[in-house]
């Protein structure tokens, strides 16, 4: 999945939740050991982190409480066959 479409599902699902203001503060590139893992999305209430390679992503508030997480889907033009 593209970093591109993974910060949509951020957006959509922070809305659909109504976990606040789906509106992006700022963005992070991870990297560990000099090599590209992931990426943190800030919001005004929460932080949200994926990981290069997984289905969902982490959502955290700033006060520390961990929510639910947001899986991540492939389009449908991306999926295999059945």
């Amino acid at each position: 999945m593209e970093i591109h479409q993974v910060r949509q599902c951020v957006l959509d699902a922070i809305t659909e939740r109504g976990l606040g203001s789906a509106t992006i503060a700022g963005e992070t590139v991870l990297v560990r050991e000099g090599f590209y893992v992931g990426r943190r999305f800030i919001f005004e209430e929460l932080e949200a982190v994926w990981r290069l390679g997984a289905d969902h992503v982490s959502l955290t508030t700033h006060a520390g409480e961990t929510l639910a997480p947001i899986a991540l889907q492939a389009p449908r033009s991306q999926r295999p066959a059945a």
